[in-house]
C-alpha cells in the first residue's frame, strides 16, 4: 500500500492518494494521513480521497472513510471520494454508503 497527502495550493483542501490494499493490515497508514490533514491549521474545509488504485478495500478500511466523515461533518467540512474504483464502489453500494459520501468519478 502507499497513501500520501499534500495541501492543495489555492483551495481549502488537501488531497489524499491511496493505493493497493486497504484493509486492516493498511487503514493506520490512512489513519495517520487524515491525523496530519484534520490538524493543520486551518483545517481544511474539503479532504479528497483519490481512490483510482485502490485494488482492495475491506470493512477497516471503510470505517477509516467513515469516521473521517463524520469529524469532517462535525466540523461543516467534506469528504470527496475521486474515482474509486468498481470494487470500491461496490462496498459502499452494498453498505448503504454509497450516498453517503461526495463521490466524483472518472469522466467517461
Amino acid at each position: 500500500m502507499d497513501v500520501s497527502s499534500r495541501v492543495l495550493e489555492g483551495q481549502d483542501g488537501v488531497l489524499i492518494s491511496v493505493s493497493g490494499e486497504f484493509d486492516v493490515h493498511t487503514a493506520g497508514q490512512v489513519r495517520d494521513e487524515f491525523s496530519e490533514a484534520e490538524s493543520l491549521t486551518p483545517v481544511p474545509t474539503v479532504i479528497t480521497v483519490e481512490l483510482s488504485e485502490v485494488t482492495f478495500m475491506d470493512s477497516t478500511g471503510l470505517g477509516v472513510l467513515i469516521g473521517a466523515l463524520g469529524r469532517a461533518t462535525a466540523r461543516e467540512g467534506r469528504i470527496v471520494l475521486a474515482h474509486p474504483t468498481s470494487r470500491v464502489l461496490r462496498l459502499l453500494a452494498l453498505t448503504g454508503m454509497d450516498g453517503r459520501f461526495e463521490i466524483v468519478s472518472a469522466p467517461a
